[in-house]
């Protein structure tokens, strides 16, 4: 088993070794941890339709909380999003 040092934790969960078809989970920061579910510049939404991601400066918080889940969901979400082929 490995021990990793104090504070240390994973930040970033991708599906898929195909460049062509991978889903990242990342972990983002705004007030406090949240998930965003990432591919190829766009960003999953509660809708489940993939939009946009604008650069930090420019995500409003109506955004936020349309594309960031906690942490079980995310991976839940991305898990889903994978298997069902999402290019």
């Amino acid at each position: 088993m490995i021990t990793l040092p104090p504070g240390c934790r994973a930040t970033r969960y991708t599906f898929g070794g195909n460049p062509r078809h991978s889903i990242a989970v990342e972990l983002t920061h705004h007030d406090h941890d949240t998930w965003a579910i990432r591919r190829d510049g766009d960003v999953l939404n509660r809708d489940g339709k993939w939009e946009w991601e604008p650069t930090p400066s420019e995500r409003d918080d109506d955004f936020l909380a349309r594309t960031r889940f906690d942490f079980t969901d995310a991976l839940k979400l991305a898990a889903i999003e994978y298997a069902n082929g999402t290019p």
